[in-house]
Formats: structure tokens, C-alpha cells, sequence
């Protein structure tokens, strides 16, 4: 038989065999395993290709690099079954599909080539197996850990248990894609082949489009991300930032694959994404894509650190990238404060250096020699032995097991020894930061930091103390730090954070760092709260934590993992990737959330150095003064201006007293009564398809409201979620601008007060949110343990019924002051802005937010609790109830809701309720909001160009599914990768209040690109794009297709999907909840010329119907000669700081295309006024 000759010729020539069969196919793909010559090449010989090509030639075959391909007809079952007899090996049909491998072997009954002997590896590629994960009570994934032969570490994690196994299809698909693949990175002749290397080819405030994904379905995005132990501490001196560089030159093409665009081109068009990051100590890649795709995906992605161009012509692009990623950072008071930090480590260790790279630092040196250091960085830094592999999918165990290690197996191996910092001396000794840091703030925030740098416990994370210390500084119960703070009025937030990044726990150092939100009143009182601090920490030594309350904590943290709500597959893989870095293969899932070991004596010893006379001191404010004295100092990167000064006697005095001096009001927690005993899961009914597929009414009133339930047999969690809307009685005073900040001022009092009650249940897993828009009215989330979530929903009612009863004046103007913080900060990003006036034109009763800025000032007392005592007052009230609970609980906690709405009319006498909003129509042609920054500090501009479409319907929504996978990867490649216009830009598809839309968003540096040019930019695209569309071949048309057909039939990750689905349909008022099912319905009738018109409809300027908005911030150019403008500027000004633009005279008045010049809005409302309003358009056809 042929298929012998195969085998025996596979075993002589140095080939691998895969063999796959279909119910009508033999798939054979023989791949030859080259020889190396001494230049690094692969060398193929052409005698043992055409020695199995001379065997096959009568067969279907085709030839790529590397391989040969052939199909052979299955004749008979019974066929199938004689070469199951003669090989040993089971090969299925139909559903059963695997893909296997052999070489001089056998392949086993799941799929897995072994060795001869029957043990060994898959594929013949040795592995060696690690210890298995230990993992939560609910998690039904598999897991498998390896170290492959080159010493890159693996887990593989197959989801197939909950969401099905992959399909026969994909995983024929999977093997022909990956062939092409190879194909398409083959080039030239044979003789390159053969011995030559050859160079290669050069929203906000918006319900967005309906959830793209649902649940029952049969698609599934796989993920895989690869972690270096390496990060931006190893870029040379010279060079700081070369590391986050290089990060981001592998992307641009590899010898196998070498477009440079060709990894992300590929991964968005089989409807996935990618991303990287670059820490101090570790790089990580990411990506995820429709599983059908991923091993092509992988062998793509596996270049990277394979054979990378990294070619010289494309660094001035890259670099670019990262020097606008830079910028965006600037303005970041978090950001700033870590790199003042870094700044005062001893120069010449490798915790001193500049983590992020800018054009400067990346261009100290002649661009030779950077690119000289990059591939050295790179041949040093980027080997196997350094890095870890998480790869998710729903494939076995055994056949993804196969796949990586043929995949990454090639990843060279330089045999360098492992790190290791230990010979180092400590860059953080209490010598040099023992002080007080006082720094300016970018931000209207008042924020103290005290930080404890101790020595690095990454070895000891089994015992280490820090996440039981932190979780007791950090505590926001009864007799906690914030707790006493928030009763003098003094705080309104405090953190304790350890273990958040490398540079808080790393190689260096562990820090246990308490960052505290002051109000003014507490920035008068600092030497105050950090004497209550040290008082907190002295408790900490004289009362140590019990074995009993580790233990609780330690029961806290497995339910975490337990009962584990789960993420996405590429959040989870970047999350495990990095894990795998730092922990044990047991401890991957649980090393970085469980508590293991009480070890008192090491607690101990790390209580004794949370001293005043270790801390760091870092006070940040606009309070603090402009910072023109001698002694302010300015930080060489981000420019930073500060003082540094040693702790004053007179603290130092104060300090010492926390020994001595007890608090009564601190005290350590007490038992935690959230926490829940009872887990059982719904009885299944039987048949399973009785259940509700969709949310029922079960209960219905005219003016009451609706109780929505379904009951969740699928994510087997005991929890419950709850989702309610109160639709509020329609009065004057609440159609007014003004109301939004008396509602929002309530609501931030309302949580204030709420904070000590409610924290052991949010300790417990529960959770809650509360928030007001003109769209939904209030709405009420909440959801926890099916055992704790009525005590919940109970205690949030409470709280609001007795809202006057916990109201305090001096509360009230603390938590005031917060909100207009909160405005003037979030007015001050030109980001913001730009969202901002972009939906405040399309949506009517949508706030201006100067307006709501300077509004903020006239709200009293007297307006919050008013409101208070009417808000819900005959309130039309919807509800969800979805999880771990019957129908008779659910109606039971839709009756206690009820009984908090004070009914002052009859039921049965209907009310009016605040009409839901609608839309602007915008003016025909082309209109731009030209503004100049309120915010001269920022050097960032914004353009946001967005065009209206028309009411939307069931195929349009389809349409623009089409659209933005069609037109992401090339937004981004032609704006950002090729003109380099903003590290920033992307493309999204816009449903307003029912109206469809498309826009594109840019945030390019002022002093770079003007926002004209880049709105020139964004339109010469979009008339490219519709020569790529015309250009788009049947075939690339059907992949598309297939692409939106995966996004729609993607499975639910965890009930929370189901449940946000689900709530829009509520919300919205078109109780749609098939929706998903419908549109797969009408996909496979969307045509070419369909989507061009679609496109057409939204961007061509010649037609009829062209409605373009382009909101455009003007940032500063000179933003490092100018501060944040003083917040009683823009309290004061209002609309007035705004400075709206004309069209000047050096611009072109308008494209060649356009039928008539754009219209440059200079007043918001006399603009709106000549828009004709529509009622929000429902989408149910």
C-alpha cells in the first residue's frame, strides 16, 4: 500500500509524516528535516524530495518549502481499518478527526505519536513532562506543563471539557492553513531553498453595537502568550529603553514570514488581536485568534524569536511608536512618580535605568550601532531557556502538546546560564530613601505614598508575609486605617498594594507600598495620618496576625480561585505566561492569589522594618507650590519637577510615638460574615433543553416594572447576579443639566457611606455598582454567592432608604470637591474631550462637560437630600436575575426591591418617566469641531473623524460587523505602522441610540502632525480602503465572511457575557434576546458589492445622505514650558476656556471630493439647534 511505502520512506529520508483522514481523504504531508550548513541556513536535499516525489507522482500532491502534500481517496471503511491494522494506529472519521504524526513509530488511541517503544513525546520531539497545576474547585480546564528539549517552559490548556472540543473542520483547516502558510513564507527559487538566504518582501457614554458573541455556539478563540525573563533593566546605559524597542521590532516580519505587517495582518483577519508589553524584568507577547487559525497563528508567532528581520529601514517607524507611546505617558502622575523613583537608585545598576525609551534615548547613538545592539540583544536575551509558553484552546491535551513542541522546539537555545542579581547591592537602601519626596501632580488629586523597599521575596512566595500585611493595611472595614481617616474627613481612598508589577517585586526588592487620596482637609493633616499609619504598623508587631486570621484570609483567596469567573483565554495565558516566570509548574494557577504557608517568625521579621525610619515619603499636589525654588530638581525623562528633603526632627519626634501612643480606634478585622458555606449547584432539569434559553418575564406591571429571569445550568458556579433599572418619574428639575450633578454628587455619598458595611461581603466576592445616565436612569448591579446575595441586595436598599440618616455636611463637601476633581481631571485629557463633544453633537441631553464642571459649584446641601428622599419615588422598575437561583428566590428578591419604591400614586394610574434620549441627524456634507486644549501641559492632539449612517436594522448591524473586520489591521498598519501618525489609532464601529455608524480615532503628538493633516490622512485611507474592497477576491471575501461568522458563534467565557447581552436588550427596550441567532441567519446572504455599498454609504462625500463629523482637540506643542491650567480656571471660565477654530487660510477649504466646503462649528448649541432630533430607533428587524 502506498501508505506503507510512505511510513518506510519517512523512516530513511529524515521526514516527518502527519496523517490525517476525512471521510472521503488520506491527508499525508511529509515534511523533510533540513541539515544546517555553517552560514546558519537550512539545506533540503533535493535527492530525498525527489525521491518521494518520484514514489507519489501518480497522487494528488503539491509542493511547498520543506514539504510535499498529498490526498488520497479513502475507498472503504474497510480500508480504514487495514491501515489501522498495519500501522497501529486509530484513524478516525467525521467528528473524530486528529491530527497525528509518526516517525518509526506508532501513533495511540488519543492522537499522539509516540516513540518506538511506545513512551517518549509526541511528534518525536522529546519534552519532559512537569508536575500538573493544581487548580480551583470549578475550573474544568485541562492543563499539561513540559519543558521542551531547548528548554522553553510550556502549559498547555485545553478548554474542551465546558466549551466542546474543536471541530473536525478546524482541525483539517488548521493543518491546510498552516501548509499555505508555509507557502506563502517560501520564496525564489530552488536553489534558495536549498542553500541562499534570501532577503524576503520589504467609547464613552455610548451603548456600543450589540454584543458580536453568544452562547450555545461552537466557535472559540484560542490564545497563547510567550514570557521573557528579561525586561527593560538589561538595556544598556547608552541606550536606556532599547529592550521595549526591540520588544517592538520582532513584530516587523521574520525570514519566514517577511511582510512586515504579515503577523497582524493575519491574526485580525481570522478575528483576532495582539499585543506586547515590556516590564522591568519580563517581556510578554500575546495574541488570540479563531481556533481554526491557531497553529499557523503559533508558527507565525513562533518566528519572532526564531529568525526575526528587525530590519534596519524599519526602526525610524518603531521607534516612533514607542516615542508616541512615551508622550501618552507623559501626563501620567503614577508613571512619573515611578521614574523619580527609578531616578534615585545608583546610576550604573540595572534598576536605574529608563524602562520606557523615547526618540532620544533610542537615538543617543548613530543608528548603526542601535541596530548592531538590537540583534545582539536579542541573540542574548531572546533564548529558549528564558522563556515561558501558555497556549489555551479547545484542543486535547495530546494534539496541542504536538503542535507546540514542532512549533517552538526551533526556537534556538544559546546556552547562556540563567540571571541572577544577587551579587548586587540594594538599590533601594533607607540611606538614600529614608525622605520626603514632594513632587508636582499633573492631576487635581492630593495623594500621599508611603513606600517600604525590603529585600526581594519572589524565592519565598509560599510564606512571604506581604499579601496578609497588605491586606490588613489596606482593609476598609470597621477599625481600619481608611476607616479612621474617612471619619475626620481626611481621606477618601487608600490602597496597600505589594506584588503589583516587577519593579514593587522583583529581583531588586519588595515593596510594600500604602498610597492614600487625600482631601484638602487631609493635606493639612498629613503628619497626622502618617502617624496613624505607623500606628497601624506598630499594632502589626505587638499584636501579630493569628494563625485564625490567616487562615481566614487564606479561605478568602481560595474562593477566589475556587469559584474563579473566567477570563478570557488571552488574559488568561498573559496571566500564566508571566506566573510561570516566578512559580512552581503545582503553583502556576494559584502562586500569585493563594495564601500557603503562616509563618509567623517571618512575618515578624518583616512587621519589625515597617518603621518611620525605613519609609519612603512621597507627597504629590498642585497644593505644594509651582516648584521655582533653588532647591526643586527636575527628573532628566519625564521631566518632573520635585524636592527631595530628610525627614524633619519635629516628625521624626512624632513618629516615635507610635510605639507608645496606641489608637483605640484601630483594630485588626474581625470575622468576616460574607464569607459563605453552602455551594450547591440548580437541580439540571432533564432534558436540559427544557430549560430557558433566553431570560422569561415572570413578573409583569404596567407601571411597576418587569421581573426578567434565567436560571444558569451551564457555568456551574453557585453565584447570582442581579441587574436593576429604575426608570425615574419625569420632573422639571431633572431634565436639567444640573441634575446630573446633583444625582452623580448622591450617588458618590451614597458609596461613601455604604464603605465600611459593605467591605467584608466585597472581601467575600461579592460585588455592587450604582450609577446614573440619561439613557437607563439609575441602575443597580449586584451579584455574589446564591448563599449571601439577598443579605446583599438587602443591605444596598437599606442603605439608600436611610440616606439621610448617614449624611454629614462636612462628608458632603469633601465628596464634592472629589467630583470636581474627578471633572476637571477627566476635561483636562484631550481624549476625553474629543469623546465628549463627539456624542454631546449626536446625542440629545448628552452634558457639555465644562458645563457640568462649572455646574458642580451650585450644588447644595439641600438639592442631595431632597433627591434623596424622592429619587425612586413611583420609579418603573426593570430587573434580571440570572445565575444559581430558582424562580421563587428570584421573585423574592424582585419583592424586597419593590417594597424600597415608594408608590404616591395608585399602581394602576401610570406616571410620566424620563423619556429616553434619541439622536441628532446630523447636517448633510462635512462639519468639524475645531478646539484648542483646555490642558497646555499635554502634548497630545485628538481627532475623532466619525461618519452618521442611517437607521440601523438587523443587516446593517451585520454590515458594520463586516466593516471593522475588514478595515482594522489596515487602519492600523496604514496610520500607525506605515505614517507613523500616533501610537494610538484605531477604527470602531458606532451605534448611536440606534443609528449606525463608523469612525476612526487618533491621538497624534501637536508638535508632530497637525490635526488637519491627520484628518487628510484618515480620508486618503478610507479612499484606498475602497479600492482594497473593490480589489478583494471571492476567496478573500469568503474568509471574511467566515471571520464575522466565528465572532458571532464564539462561545460565552462566563455568565457575566450572557448577562451583559442580556441587560442591553433590556435596557434598550428590544428584548431581542435571539439576536445573535438571527443575524447568523441573514450572514450568509451579505454580498461583495452589499458591503461596498454599505462602505460607500458612510464615507463616499459625492453621495447623497454624507453626513462627517471631525471632532479635533489642538494639543500643545509646547507642552513642556506650560502646567495643567488651575482648576478655578476652568470653574470660573466654563464653556468660555474652550478655544473653538476656523478654517485658516494655509488649509485647503476642502478635499477635491468633497460637494461643498465643511462647516467649522463655533458654538455647541447654535449648532445643535439646526439638527433635527429623532426618538432613539429600536433595531428589532
Amino acid at each position: 500500500m502506498l501508505f506503507q511505502h510512505l511510513i518506510n520512506l519517512a523512516r530513511l529520508a529524515n521526514t516527518s509524516l502527519y496523517v490525517r483522514t476525512s471521510t472521503s481523504l488520506y491527508h499525508f504531508r511529509i515534511e523533510f528535516k533540513p541539515k544546517v550548513n555553517s552560514d546558519g541556513n537550512r539545506i533540503y536535499s533535493s535527492f530525498v524530495r525527489e525521491t518521494v516525489a518520484t514514489n507519489i507522482k501518480s497522487y494528488c500532491c503539491r509542493r511547498i518549502s520543506g514539504a510535499i502534500i498529498v490526498q488520497l481517496p479513502v475507498s472503504t471503511r474497510e480500508e480504514q481499518q487495514s491501515t489501522h491494522r498495519m500501522t497501529g494506529a486509530k484513524i478516525n472519521s467525521g467528528s473524530g478527526n486528529k491530527n497525528s504524526s509518526v516517525i518509526a513509530g506508532k501513533i495511540d488511541d488519543a492522537g499522539a505519536a509516540r516513540g518506538a517503544d511506545g513512551t517518549g513525546s509526541v511528534d518525536a520531539i522529546p519534552v519532559e513532562l512537569l508536575p500538573t497545576p493544581v487548580k480551583g474547585l470549578s475550573d474544568r480546564k485541562e492543563y499539561r506543563s513540559l519543558r521542551l528539549s531547548n528548554g522553553l517552559r510550556v502549559l498547555l490548556v485545553s478548554d474542551r471539557v465546558r466549551h466542546g472540543e474543536a471541530s473536525a473542520a478546524a482541525e483539517l483547516e488548521q493543518q491546510d492553513d498552516a501548509e499555505e502558510g508555509e507557502a506563502e513564507g517560501a520564496s525564489g527559487s530552488e536553489e534558495e531553498e536549498e542553500g541562499e538566504e534570501s532577503e524576503g518582501e520589504e467609547e464613552e457614554g455610548e451603548e456600543g453595537v450589540p454584543a458580536s458573541r453568544g452562547s450555545g455556539n461552537s466557535e472559540y478563540k484560542a490564545a497563547a502568550s510567550l514570557a521573557i525573563s528579561w525586561g527593560s533593566c538589561e538595556s544598556p546605559p547608552e541606550l536606556p529603553g532599547l529592550m521595549h524597542f526591540l520588544e517592538h521590532m520582532v513584530f516587523m516580519g521574520s525570514e519566514k514570514y517577511p511582510a512586515e505587517n504579515s503577523f497582524d495582518d493575519f491574526i485580525t483577519r481570522h478575528g483576532g488581536s495582539d499585543n506586547a508589553y515590556t516590564d522591568s524584568e519580563h517581556t510578554n507577547f500575546h495574541l488570540n485568534v479563531h481556533e481554526a487559525y491557531l497553529w499557523e497563528a503559533l508558527d507565525r508567532f513562533s518566528q519572532f524569536f526564531v529568525s526575526p528581520l528587525m530590519k534596519k529601514n524599519a526602526m525610524e517607524r518603531e521607534r516612533n511608536a514607542v516615542d508616541s507611546e512615551f508622550i501618552m505617558a507623559l501626563p501620567s502622575d503614577s508613571n512619573r512618580e515611578q521614574q523619580l523613583l527609578i531616578s534615585l537608585v545608583p546610576e550604573g545598576h540595572p534598576a536605574s535605568i529608563f524602562t520606557w525609551g523615547n526618540a532620544a534615548s533610542l537615538s543617543a547613538l548613530p543608528d548603526d550601532h542601535v541596530h548592531k545592539r538590537l540583534h545582539q540583544l536579542r541573540e542574548k536575551l531572546y533564548s529558549a531557556q528564558y522563556m515561558t509558553l501558555a497556549v489555551q484552546s479547545r484542543h486535547t491535551l495530546d494534539a496541542m502538546q504536538q503542535q507546540v513542541a514542532r512549533i517552538f522546539s526551533q526556537i534556538p537555545n544559546n546556552g547562556l546560564e540563567a540571571h541572577d542579581y544577587s551579587h548586587l547591592p540594594f538599590a533601594f537602601p533607607a540611606s538614600s530613601f529614608n525622605k520626603l519626596i514632594k513632587m508636582e501632580a499633573m492631576k487635581a488629586k492630593h495623594t500621599l505614598a508611603v513606600t517600604w523597599f525590603l529585600p526581594p521575596m519572589l524565592k519565598d512566595y509560599r510564606r512571604q508575609p506581604l499579601r496578609l500585611l497588605s491586606n490588613l493595611i489596606g482593609h476598609e472595614g470597621h477599625g481600619s486605617l481608611l476607616s479612621y481617616y474617612m471619619h475626620r474627613n481626611w481621606s477618601c481612598g487608600l490602597v496597600a498594594e505589594s506584588e503589583e508589577g516587577d519593579f514593587d517585586h522583583g529581583s531588586f526588592c519588595s515593596q510594600l507600598r500604602v498610597v492614600i487620596d487625600l482631601t484638602e482637609e487631609g493635606f493639612k493633616n498629613v503628619d497626622q495620618i502618617l502617624l496613624a499609619l505607623f500606628q497601624y504598623t506598630s499594632l502589626l508587631r505587638t499584636q501579630p496576625p493569628t494563625l485564625e486570621m490567616f487562615q481566614e484570609f487564606q479561605k478568602l483567596a481560595k474562593l477566589n480561585i475556587d469559584f474563579e469567573v473566567e477570563s478570557e483565554p488571552m488574559e488568561n495565558v498573559e496571566k500564566l505566561s508571566a506566573c510561570m516566570l516566578y512559580y512552581t509548574s503545582e503553583d502556576y494557577l494559584t502562586g500569585a492569589n493563594l495564601m500557603f504557608d503562616f509563618d509567623p517568625q517571618f512575618m515578624q521579621e518583616i512587621s519589625e522594618r515597617l518603621t518611620p525610619d525605613t519609609a519612603n515619603i512621597v507627597l504629590r499636589s498642585r497644593l505644594l507650590g509651582d516648584f521655582t525654588g533653588q532647591d526643586t530638581k527636575t527628573e532628566k525623562w519625564f521631566g518632573t519637577k520635585y524636592t527631595i528633603e530628610e525627614i524633619s526632627e519635629e516628625w521624626r519626634q512624632l513618629f516615635s510615638t507610635a510605639e507608645t501612643c496606641k489608637n483605640p480606634s484601630l483594630h485588626l478585622p474581625h470575622p468576616n460574615p460574607f464569607i459563605p458555606t453552602d455551594f450547591s449547584l440548580l437541580h439540571v432539569p432533564s432534558p436540559l433543553t427544557s430549560a430557558p434559553q433566553v431570560p422569561k418575564i415572570v413578573v409583569s406591571h404596567p407601571t411597576k416594572g418587569n421581573l426578567f429571569y434565567k436560571p444558569d445550568y451551564k457555568f456551574e458556579l453557585p453565584v447570582v447576579h442581579v441587574k436593576i433599572q429604575f426608570e425615574l418619574q419625569k420632573l422639571p428639575e431633572r431634565e436639567t443639566v444640573r441634575f446630573l450633578n446633583v444625582v452623580s454628587t448622591l450617588l458618590q455619598c451614597y458609596r461613601y457611606h455604604l464603605l465600611e458595611s459593605i467591605y467584608d461581603a466585597l472581601l467575600a466576592k461579592c460585588s455592587y455598582s450604582i450609577t446614573y445616565s440619561t439613557d437607563s436612569g439609575i441602575v443597580l448591579s449586584l451579584g455574589g454567592f446564591s448563599q449571601t446575595v439577598q443579605e446583599l441586595l438587602i443591605l444596598l436598599l437599606d442603605y439608600l432608604a436611610n440616606f439621610r440618616k448617614n449624611f454629614s455636611e462636612k462628608q458632603f463637601e469633601m465628596l464634592k470637591d472629589l467630583e470636581t476633581r474627578k471633572l476637571y481631571n477627566s476635561v483636562c485629557k484631550p481624549n476625553n474631550i474629543r469623546n465628549f463633544f463627539r456624542l454631546h453633537l449626536l446625542l440629545p441631553k448628552y452634558p457639555h462637560p465644562l458645563e457640568l464642571l462649572q455646574l458642580m459649584g451650585t450644588v447644595t446641601t439641600a438639592d442631595v437630600l431632597s433627591l434623596s428622599q424622592n429619587l425612586l419615588n413611583n420609579a418603573r422598575v426593570n430587573m434580571l436575575v440570572q445565575g444559581n437561583i430558582g424562580e421563587k428566590e428570584a421573585i423574592a428578591l424582585y419583592n424586597i426591591m419593590q417594597s424600597h419604591v415608594l408608590r404616591t400614586v395608585s399602581e394602576e394610574d401610570p406616571v410620566q418617566l424620563l423619556p429616553m434620549p434619541g439622536y441628532h441627524v446630523l447636517s448633510e456634507g462635512v462639519t468639524v469641531m475645531r478646539v484648542g486644549t483646555t490642558n497646555l501641559a499635554d502634548g497630545n492632539s485628538a481627532i475623532s473623524n466619525y461618519y452618521q449612517g442611517e437607521p440601523g436594522t438587523l443587516r446593517s448591524q451585520l454590515l458594520l460587523d463586516f466593516l471593522s473586520s475588514a478595515i482594522e489591521e489596515q487602519c492600523f498598519d496604514t496610520l500607525r505602522t506605515q505614517e507613523q501618525l500616533s501610537y494610538s489609532v484605531y477604527s470602531q464601529a458606532n451605534e448611536s441610540n440606534g443609528v449606525c455608524g463608523f469612525s476612526i480615532h487618533i491621538t497624534p503628538q501637536a508638535e508632530k502632525f497637525s490635526v488637519h493633516h491627520t484628518d487628510t490622512r484618515i480620508e486618503a485611507f478610507l479612499s484606498c480602503f475602497l479600492k482594497r474592497l473593490s480589489e478583494m477576491t471571492a476567496d478573500s471575501f469568503e474568509t471574511l465572511k467566515e471571520t464575522v461568522l466565528k465572532m458571532k458563534k464564539i462561545d460565552d467565557l462566563a455568565l457575566d457575557e450572557e448577562i451583559y447581552r442580556n441587560w442591553g436588550e433590556i435596557l434598550r427596550r428590544e428584548f431581542l434576546f435571539d439576536r445573535l441567532h438571527r443575524q447568523i441567519e441573514l450572514l450568509d446572504g451579505i454580498t461583495k458589492a452589499e458591503l461596498i455599498a454599505f462602505y460607500n454609504s458612510l464615507v463616499d462625500p459625492q453621495l447623497s445622505g454624507y453626513r462627517k463629523l471631525s471632532v479635533q482637540v489642538v494639543g500643545s506643542a509646547h507642552h513642556k514650558a506650560h502646567n495643567p491650567p488651575p482648576i478655578q480656571q476652568l470653574l470660573d471660565g466654563g464653556n468660555s476656556c474652550l478655544e473653538f477654530q476656523s478654517c485658516p487660510a494655509s488649509e485647503s477649504p476642502t478635499p477635491a471630493t468633497c460637494k461643498s466646503p465643511p462647516m467649522f462649528v463655533q458654538q455647541c448649541q447654535d449648532y445643535i439647534s439646526t439638527l433635527t432630533e429623532k426618538p432613539p430607533h429600536q433595531i428589532t428587524q
